[in-house]
């Protein structure tokens, strides 16, 4: 990882509980970004963020994210595939 320094809103982080706070949410923000453009897997991302994959599952949840997203013709193929076995 890199550190980086960054200007935030006034009281953001008095809000996040201090430096270490605010850091750990800006990372989380990151990621959760980095994940959503497909530039950064779910696994890369719960080990980046150091939770167990089921905990960052629900993560992406709470920010709307699907853990699985494929299209309807994708999922159908292999829907398909399932029901051959």
């Amino acid at each position: 990882m890199k550190d980086v320094t960054v200007s935030v809103p006034d009281g953001f982080v008095e809000q996040e509980g201090g430096l270490e706070g605010a850091a750990r949410e800006l990372t989380i923000a990151s990621v959760l970004r980095m994940v959503r453009k497909g530039t950064m897997s779910a696994g890369a991302g719960a080990e980046t963020l150091k939770m167990p994959i089921y905990d960052f599952v629900g993560l992406m949840a709470d920010n709307g994210m699907n853990w699985y997203d494929q299209s309807e013709e994708e999922l159908d193929a292999e829907l398909k595939t399932l029901r051959e076995f």
